[in-house]
């Protein structure tokens, strides 16, 4: 357990309902006892779960629970952005630099939220709030709690301290026991659109226009996931990758020596990087869904700079197996997610995918990759 930090980015906070049903519980001062902020990461949970914590804190900002318009002296109020937070006085710069002793934080230890967490947690709830109006627990990856932790936190729950909330941040509501989702007012959080998350990494990072549009369209909705890809490492993996399937595509089906030793090398080139496998197989994913949607929607293309050879592969094969690829690229990823080999499971998709969409034409040796 620690002392919560911020990490606060105003490009990170997130509109729609969630935000409405929040502002409404600060108008009102009627804060539940434990909230669960889902949706994929990346997507401002616990940007907002400080920011609340921040407004239902501060004291150098008008209450906007007396404010029968909605609004406050720095605008509207539904957006979080607006929430009635100073930044300078004592709570705020407390919970800014993340020393707040009553605004918490809990994350996994290793890959698990365990019971001992979950204990001392709610030894340290027993004790009344230091000096908090609001106190509240943020456990982060709350799917990742054990049983005997999460049979822990439910005994907390049928008896909630006082003054406490408690916000549980989660991908999913089928990721906690019923009986846990049952006690929590459930806020869903959507993916961040594209262009708030172009904006963001363009302002933060530097990259160009044109990639961080890329970058924001491949990473479906999650800030994280186009922090993680904002590299000119991933950019030059992911020409790499898209020069290699278009290798397949106009090359011979596997049934030479040739084709299959590259498809073979091709697989163990993607199963040998463990860290970033997932990204290389989301950027498949992206070609493929790319191949399938062109003939209807082109404006709607993921990999702009490539419609091109986009549409080359769509008009010769039929968009039925690309979809039916995408399937089973999604299925690969479970599997390896479940452990499994991932160089023999890549090397029977490839060799599948080849046969679908290859072309007559020779095959170059396959490139370095990185």
């Amino acid at each position: 357990m620690r002392v919560a930090g911020p990490m606060l980015n105003p490009m990170l906070i997130p509109g729609g309902r969630s935000i409405q049903v929040l502002t409404h519980l600060i108008r009102t001062r009627k804060i539940p006892h434990a909230m669960l902020f889902t949706g994929i990461d990346g997507v401002g949970r616990y940007q907002t779960a400080i920011r609340l914590a921040m407004a239902l804190n501060c004291t150098g900002q008008p209450d906007i629970s007396t404010e029968s318009d909605g609004q406050n002296t720095n605008g509207d109020s539904q957006d979080p952005a607006y929430w009635p937070v100073c930044g300078s006085c004592p709570a705020c710069r407390k919970i800014i630099t993340g020393e707040h002793p009553d605004i918490l934080s809990i994350q996994p230890a290793g890959n698990a939220l365990k019971i001992d967490q979950i204990r001392s947690l709610c030894d340290t709830l027993a004790l009344k709030p230091y000096d908090a109006r609001y106190r509240f627990a943020i456990l982060e990856k709350a799917q990742a709690m054990t049983l005997p932790a999460a049979n822990a936190l439910l005994k907390m729950l049928e008896e909630p301290p006082a003054r406490t909330t408690l916000i549980l941040i989660a991908n999913k509501p089928s990721d906690l026991l019923p009986t846990i989702f049952s006690r929590c007012q459930h806020l869903r959080f959507p993916p961040l659109p594209e262009e708030q998350i172009a904006r963001s990494i363009a302002d933060s990072e530097g990259i160009s226009e044109e990639a961080s549009r890329l970058i924001a369209a491949m990473a479906g909705g999650s800030h994280q996931t186009a922090r993680e890809m904002d590299s000119g490492q991933w950019l030059r993996q992911r020409h790499w990758l898209m020069d290699e399937l278009m290798q397949i595509h106009r090359g011979p089906a596997p049934d030479k020596t040739g084709s299959t030793r590259r498809i073979m090398a091709l697989a163990d080139i993607l199963a040998r990087d463990p860290q970033h496998i997932f990204h290389l197989l989301g950027i498949m994913k992206s070609w493929l869904r790319d191949l399938a949607m062109v003939a209807f929607t082109p404006e709607h293309t993921i990999n702009r700079d490539r419609t091109d050879q986009i549409k080359e592969v769509a008009a010769s094969v039929p968009s039925q197996t690309f979809v039916g690829s995408f399937e089973a690229l999604e299925k690969i990823e479970k599997q390896i997610l479940a452990n499994a080999n991932p160089r023999l499971a890549l090397e029977t998709y490839l060799a599948t995918l080849a046969q679908n969409i290859s072309t007559s034409g020779g095959l170059e040796s396959i490139k370095n990759y990185g």
